[in-house]
């Protein structure tokens, strides 16, 4: 296998592993990783779940739908539908006239050239970094970059080819 085959191997594993571990790739909010030890993942998920379970014993009704913002499915209570992690009410919303609509391909390739541009811009900022911490950081996020690159090209090749 040739150098360069080696290390796109290694730099597609290192994107997945970053996306799985849920690293940042925002350029400027980006904070060297923080990985939650075991107990306190248990903790939280142990009072979302205590929450859903209370509000069903109480008579709410899960939906299919989930939250906007979190992910978590949603629950209608006495006929407002609740987010139970967010805590928040959850609205939905209806459309009063026509919709615009985007060719799928116009935004992909906008889409695409973004991602480079940050990929790009990272770049930048790594060759003239000298602190560890934050080369680990800039490397994080243009690992987490090309990971979505590879996925939206996939995506976009899959698309031509229907």
């Amino acid at each position: 296998m040739s150098k360069d085959a080696l290390l796109a191997l290694s730099l597609t594993r290192l994107l997945s592993l970053a996306a799985h571990v849920g690293l940042s790739c925002d350029l400027y909010t980006a904070q060297p990783p923080r990985l939650l030890d075991r107990t306190e993942i248990i903790r939280k998920l142990s009072d979302d779940v205590k929450r859903m379970a209370d509000l069903l014993k109480s008579g709410a009704t899960m939906l299919s739908d989930v939250c906007p913002e979190c992910g978590n499915p949603l629950f209608r209570v006495k006929g407002d539908i609740f987010c139970a992690k967010c805590n928040k009410p959850v609205v939905y919303a209806r459309a009063t006239g026509p919709q615009a609509t985007v060719s799928p391909s116009l935004l992909l390739e906008t889409v695409e050239q973004t991602i480079v541009g940050k990929i790009s811009e990272t770049n930048a900022l790594l060759k003239l970094e000298k602190d560890p911490e934050k080369m680990s950081v800039y490397s994080n996020l243009v690992f987490g970059w090309l990971s979505m690159l590879e996925k939206l090209r996939s995506l976009r090749d899959s698309d031509r080819e229907s």
